[in-house]
């Protein structure tokens, strides 16, 4: 069982990852965090106030939700572009008003694009840091997607942008298709194993930080969808919820073919978005 209020703190770094009494060795993957940055904080509601307690900045101006109250965890959220950049669907043609300038990068122009009903295409790659708030041991002790929607895959507009890039993290995958978009394990490869909470669960002893991957795909349908993390405190069982800022996040399969395709050029001597073929 996870720990009540009688468990003492950790002296490490990072969250402590256990299974049957024994600490798990975590994934490692090479990741180009510069862009990250993040207010540490726990969602009692969908209000965000004051940062409550210890800051702490490492995610940068990528930061999409600081989740904030005087709560046992914290929690913040980023995207992660991975290790080929990212895919980007939208409903229709793309509005090329407001276009971001050539300074902006591929975040400026995800954002842009996502202010336009944009999906990720195929997964959705977060950064989920957790922070303890308690002088005892706080277990997480489970994730889900919550599905708000599932709908056709977007056919309008397809925009790409390659990556410009070792963090210790947890590796967490969901299967949006599934009935039970529960968490699962995620090896080096980016396979999905067993469910992850099954037989583990992660303590966070006061001010100790993990970092969770999150992957969350989609091969058949559209969906609509926001992040449960459930955790166990003296008992008492609490759930999170995270969403891309003020909305759920979008995730879609890739579609056969699409209206136009974009490309940012980013190593471009004068970066722009560039009429391109398609990705896949």
């Amino acid at each position: 069982m996870p720990p009540e209020s009688d468990g003492q703190p950790s002296s490490d770094d990072h969250g402590s990852e256990r299974a049957a009494g024994h600490v798990h060795p975590q994934s490692r993957r090479s990741r180009n965090m510069k862009r990250f940055g993040i207010g540490l904080g726990f969602l009692a509601s969908t209000t965000l106030g004051a940062v409550i307690g210890m800051t702490v900045d490492f995610f940068g101006p990528r930061t999409i939700e600081k989740v904030i109250a005087p709560q046992p965890v914290s929690f913040s959220a980023a995207r992660d572009e991975g290790d080929e950049g990212w895919v980007l669907a939208l409903p229709k043609s793309a509005n090329m008003e407001n276009l971001p300038g050539r300074e902006s990068g591929c975040s400026g122009v995800y954002d842009w694009a996502k202010k336009q009903d944009a999906a990720d295409v195929r997964q959705s790659i977060l950064m989920l840091a957790a922070q303890g708030q308690r002088g005892r041991e706080i277990a997480i002790t489970n994730m889900r997607a919550k599905i708000i929607r599932k709908y056709t895959p977007p056919k309008g507009t397809e925009i790409t942008c390659p990556t410009s890039g070792g963090e210790t993290v947890i590796g967490i995958g969901l299967e949006l298709d599934s009935p039970n978009p529960v968490a699962h394990s995620v090896d080096e490869s980016g396979n999905f194993g067993d469910k992850y909470f099954s037989s583990n669960y992660v303590t966070l002893a006061e001010h100790e930080i993990s970092t969770f991957r999150v992957t969350a795909r989609a091969q058949k349908y559209a969906y609509e969808w926001e992040l449960e993390v459930e955790v166990l405190e003296d008992g008492k069982r609490g759930t999170v919820t995270l969403r891309d800022g003020d909305r759920p996040f979008r995730t879609a399969p890739a579609s056969e073919t699409y209206e136009a395709y974009y490309e940012w050029a980013l190593f471009s001597p004068t970066p722009s978005l560039a009429t391109s073929t398609p990705f896949s």
